[in-house]
């Protein structure tokens, strides 16, 4: 009675046709995760972008410097990295999460690329990486019977 529901893990989660995609979803934002905390720590730690080299310029007045960017992708980070570890779990809310992260992830890269324009071939590959996480993370989510 006392057992949240919401973080249980369903039977046998690792089983079945779904479970390459599960595993490949683990990976993907396992990785995209920790990349984003990376960056995110990065920016965050020194706002004026000097640890990452990137000029406060490239924000064109959107932002004074790149502590709340740097503040929101390390939050994103540590969405995805649980993302990774809801759907390793077999959590029931895996699939919520890894909604969550990509959705988020394919947002950043969208505005990012509105605000500071085409700076990198990063940006169509974290893009697609994120994209392709969210189709993998589709297969977790839970099945009605």
């Amino acid at each position: 009675m006392g057992e949240d529901t919401f973080l249980r893990r369903p039977a046998r989660a690792a089983e079945g046709p779904r479970a390459w995609a599960r595993r490949a979803f683990v990976a993907l934002a396992a990785l995209l995760g920790a990349a984003e905390v990376a960056g995110g720590a990065g920016l965050a730690w020194r706002p004026d972008g000097s640890l990452l080299g990137m000029p406060v310029s490239l924000l064109r007045g959107a932002f004074p410097d790149f502590l709340v960017p740097g503040s929101l992708l390390l939050g994103l980070g540590v969405l995805s990295l649980a993302a990774a570890l809801g759907a390793l779990r077999g959590w029931r809310a895996g699939w919520v999460l890894a909604g969550a992260a990509t959705a988020g992830a394919l947002v950043w890269i969208l505005v990012e690329t509105l605000l500071v324009g085409y700076v990198s071939w990063l940006q169509p590959a974290v893009a697609a990486w994120a994209l392709a996480a969210g189709l993998l993370a589709l297969p977790l989510a839970p099945r009605r019977t």
